[in-house]
């Protein structure tokens, strides 16, 4: 949920408070706060993806998938060996040794079958800063992927190579119908939504509309997560310097909820009922590590008032780590955390 400039605005435009009439102000928000006429934080979606950034994950294949008037794309990084080399694919799928054979010449049919073969989805919805080719997003699915996991990597609407405008209704939609497109062609195989950051107010978003279906997700996952889209701009360094001036904090958020970016984690995650695990470092200089325990609070509350015995995990990374917002897959342990969580959903 990076606030920068300079950072492929693309199709995205406009100023969360860029009517302030704060002289003071003008310069700095008109420089680090581009968001999108109707979605905040969205600001830095448009830019293309990074090619050489994307080929370094070995054996992936780019999926088009049409909604309404909108076309989604993602990269599919299945199966669990990384190996040394690219094949010479020209749509890369992760995929092990065993399998490179097999998989020369193979269409998108099979690629989707892979599905099918029982290991855990990973829906990967990344944060607001550029594409599913960033770096640290990058090397956590290549540790997915080595993990033996399915990863599925979205780029919104509006994000990357994905068309139509961004807004908090529509990535909630893109997000839902990849899950269902996942869920018809996994053919029962477990399906968890990771969420990164702006990643986990969709990711929250989407577990309910699951679960207004009649079905749930089969886990989540939060990383950097946040309470509510007013909490995050509130707490943001830059506006902070100014919350002394009356009606400031106030102004702010009604500016958010005019614009319909309210992400709601902190309500949505009281109403969800299948197994949580939070993972927020106590440096994290863009979400405050206190919002992550709120909604490790809350959803406790929600197990005890269901009176279930759902999975509820919260892991914590010391301050000393050094992994802030974005490096929390530079934990040596990630792989066997994740492993451990979702195990558990077959126990």
């Amino acid at each position: 949920m990076q606030l920068l400039p300079g950072h492929g605005g693309g199709r995205l435009s406009g100023c969360l408070v860029g009517h302030l009439r704060i002289p003071v102000l003008s310069f700095e928000v008109r420089q680090y706060w581009r968001i999108p006429r109707a979605c905040a934080y969205f600001g830095t979606g448009g830019s293309r993806v990074n090619g050489t950034t994307i080929h370094s994950l070995i054996c992936t294949r780019q999926l088009e998938i049409q909604q309404e008037a909108v076309c989604l794309k993602a990269r599919a990084f299945l199966f669990f060996n990384l190996l040394p080399r690219s094949p010479p694919l020209s749509h890369r799928h992760t995929l092990p040794a065993s399998q490179w054979d097999e998989a020369m010449g193979r269409g998108p049919e099979w690629y989707q079958e892979t599905l099918g073969d029982g290991r855990p989805v990973i829906i990967y919805l990344h944060g607001n800063l550029g594409t599913r080719a960033i770096h640290h997003r990058v090397e956590l699915v290549k540790i997915l992927s080595a993990a033996g996991y399915h990863v599925l990597s979205l780029d919104y609407r509006g994000f990357g190579d994905s068309t139509g405008e961004p807004s908090e209704a529509g990535l909630t939609s893109d997000a839902l119908f990849l899950f269902n497109w996942v869920k018809k062609h996994g053919r029962g195989g477990p399906v968890c939504l990771w969420g990164h950051s702006l990643g986990t107010g969709v990711a929250t978003n989407t577990a309910v509309k699951i679960q207004e279906e009649g079905s749930a997700v089969d886990a989540l996952i939060l990383e950097a997560p946040f309470t509510t889209m007013g909490d995050v701009v509130v707490n943001y360094p830059l506006t902070k310097i100014y919350m002394f001036l009356p009606g400031f904090e106030s102004l702010l958020r009604s500016i958010v909820e005019m614009n319909n970016i309210v992400f709601a984690s902190d309500e949505n995650v009281k109403t969800l009922t299948g197994p949580l695990l939070i993972l927020h470092s106590e440096d994290d200089d863009i979400v405050p590590y206190h919002m992550g325990q709120k909604l490790h609070e809350l959803s406790l509350q929600a197990k005890k008032e269901y009176n279930t015995d759902v999975q509820v995990e919260m892991i914590s990374y010391n301050a000393n780590l050094g992994f802030s917002h974005n490096n929390i897959y530079l934990d040596p342990n990630l792989s066997n955390v994740v492993r451990k969580f979702l195990q558990n959903l077959r126990q």
